[in-house]
This record gives structure tokens, C-alpha cells and sequence, in this order.
């Protein structure tokens, strides 16, 4: 059986995986909007 703090460590990795992935999109998103807003 798994240990606890082995679990809550892979859910932490993953979090923060997903954190960075959310930050590159919102960076992608905001660069957009400032094409869009000197148009």
C-alpha cells in the first residue's frame, strides 16, 4: 500500500505541473489580447 506523503507528494507534483501549464496559457492569453487591443 502506497504511503500517505508518497500520495500527497504525486498529487503536489501534479498540481503544480498543472499550475505552470495554466500560467503558459494565461501568458499566451494575455500577449493575445495585446495584439488585439492595438488593433
Amino acid at each position: 500500500m502506497p504511503s500517505v506523503v508518497g500520495l500527497l507528494e504525486q498529487r503536489e507534483l501534479a498540481a503544480r505541473r498543472r499550475v505552470d501549464e495554466l500560467r503558459e496559457e494565461a501568458d499566451r492569453i494575455q500577449a493575445e489580447l495585446a495584439l488585439a487591443e492595438r488593433d
